[in-house]
């Protein structure tokens, strides 16, 4: 029995087959599209415009006849052409590359080969080739009867092409007319190779018949620019979950380094990928009756970096405590020092309230987490969490408090409805005051996960920070108190410079221990 998947593959036994849309025979018969009574003349054009093109070397002549022999196969009807009665292969690779490589605008005016729709020149060109049944040569041998693979194709140019509109589509439809398989064609530039690039894009089938043919899970490939993530990389990369299984299987090494020495966990928690992929990466290996390695949890980066450390960097709450829940090591644990803790990571993050309310509360979150496990977290570390608030606009105003302070008509209709948590509304929160609002980070952190910043309709920036400012209350005060101290001389006492900062905002306190680091830096 087989199931089918949502990646174009059939699954037998746990093992991935290949699916019907690969197995376009060479001498099937051609497909039909919509037709009219008179389609033959599309053909004849066709050749009518192959026999006008007077020296294909003149660059100028021929865009030009791409473009005409682009509208020509945009508007298509009757019998698909069998494009090697007409062209060279050489030609129909300089084509394809061509089409793969220019802006790739959307045309909504060209209807879709298959019935309707937009969508990228691109996407439409090479669909329609792929489907007139042509497919690529059989590979070129050297004096030794070896395959000659330094060549770049349209596949390797596709996947170069970060402006190429639906990029993955585009790549699948390639390998449909690059179906060599026993040929691993390798771009001598970029180091990659079409399995490489099956990996990046998600092109299960693809990767399973290079596979099939033996080719390594593990596949090293150096170009002039230096050594290609390992395939394991790239299909994490790329978030193609089904792909990594299959190398997984395949008895892919978990571990594998990339040139700057990153493992598969140090991609996954250091670009932040959606879902909750390091718990399937670090559990993969733990299926019954599998042989696989286990995943190093404490491996060091070429920036001597653990997965740990990404996690934290990243404000991936949910990977850290994956992390130390499954025994990464705490003791050689350093966040970056100074007052640049998170930004060698992230931008501003203009507009988006739900992330920059996720990234303050995750940032929290991370901390908790870590002094839970026996973290002692320095001064410089704790102002740099702080200036992250400042960084994403999350310092509560004043003149912003009472524009919402006073709406009691917004207030009674719309923040009552708002659940910021079991114990609390949005109501709750900006009519009481701050320090009597039972939010936790953790009440935050799942709120903006679940995009709920946007239920706000009115006041939504003055809301956030109001949220912000609540939930991060204690964490300022507790960590203001000493500085405000020192910056006095030691002439307080720690009573009163604790009663002091009860009444200042978050603003106010985070000036505090700035100013107290800068002392210390002597800046």
């Amino acid at each position: 029995m087989y199931r089918q998947s949502s990646d174009n593959a059939m699954c037998f036994n746990g093992e991935f087959e290949p699916s019907s849309f690969l197995d376009v025979g060479r001498d099937q018969p051609f497909h039909y599209l919509r037709t009219r009574r008179h389609g033959q003349p599309d053909l004849a054009k066709l050749h009518r415009l192959r026999d006008e093109l007077g020296d294909w070397d003149d660059a100028e002549q021929r865009d030009r006849f791409f473009r005409e022999l682009d509208a020509v196969f945009g508007h298509w009807v009757g019998q698909l052409p069998k494009l090697r009665d007409i062209f060279r292969p050489e030609q129909i690779d300089w084509l394809l590359t061509r089409c793969v490589t220019d802006n790739g605008a959307v045309d909504s005016a060209m209807d879709d080969f298959s019935g309707g729709g937009g969508g990228s020149r691109a996407e439409r060109f090479v669909k329609f080739v792929a489907r007139t049944g042509y497919r690529d040569d059989e590979p070129r041998v050297d004096e030794d009867g070896k395959p000659r693979l330094s060549r770049t194709t349209a596949v390797h140019r596709a996947a170069q092409s970060d402006r190429l509109p639906n990029r993955d589509v585009v790549v699948r439809e390639l390998f449909r007319i690059y179906d060599r398989f026993e040929a691993n064609y390798k771009d001598p530039v970029s180091g990659l190779t079409h399995f490489h690039i099956a990996c990046k894009h998600g092109c299960v089938v693809v990767a399973w018949k290079f596979l099939e043919l033996g080719l390594d899970p593990d596949l090293r490939s150096c170009g002039h620019y230096g050594w290609v993530d390992p395939p394991l990389h790239l299909a994490v990369l790329g978030g193609h979950r089904r792909l990594a299984e299959l190398l997984l299987k395949r008895r892919a090494d978990p571990n594998l380094a990339n040139a700057n020495g990153e493992t598969p966990l140090h991609a996954i928690c250091a670009n932040r990928i959606e879902g909750d992929w390091a718990k399937w990466f670090i559990e993969a290996n733990d299926g019954e009756g599998r042989r696989r390695r286990r995943v190093r949890l404490d491996a060091i980066d070429g920036w001597g970096r653990t997965a740990l450390h990404w996690a934290a960097a990243s404000v991936a709450p949910d990977a850290v405590d994956l992390l130390l829940s499954h025994g990464a090591d705490l003791a050689t644990f350093r966040f970056p020092t100074g007052l640049r803790y998170f930004d060698e990571r992230f931008t501003l993050t203009e507009g988006n309230l739900d992330r920059r309310a996720r990234l303050a509360s995750g940032a929290l979150i991370v901390v908790e987490l870590l002094q839970n496990r026996g973290y002692e977290l320095r001064r410089s570390e704790v102002t740099a969490i702080m200036a992250l608030f400042r960084k994403l606009r999350l310092f509560e105003k004043s003149t912003d408090f009472a524009k919402y302070r006073h709406d009691s008509e917004w207030a009674e209709n719309t923040a009552k409805r708002i659940t910021i948590s079991p114990r609390a509304s949005l109501y709750d929160l900006i009519r009481g005051p701050r320090e009597e609002a039972e939010i936790t980070p953790r009440d935050v952190f799942e709120f903006a996960r679940s995009r709920s910043c946007y239920l706000i309709d009115r006041y939504q920036e003055a809301c956030v920070a109001r949220l912000c400012e609540a939930m991060s209350r204690g964490f300022f005060r507790r960590w203001a108190v000493g500085p405000l101290r020192e910056l006095m001389h030691r002439r307080l006492s720690i009573e009163r410079c604790a009663m002091i900062v009860e009444n200042l905002k978050n603003e106010d306190l985070f000036n505090i221990c700035l100013a107290a680091a800068m002392k210390d830096s002597n800046i």
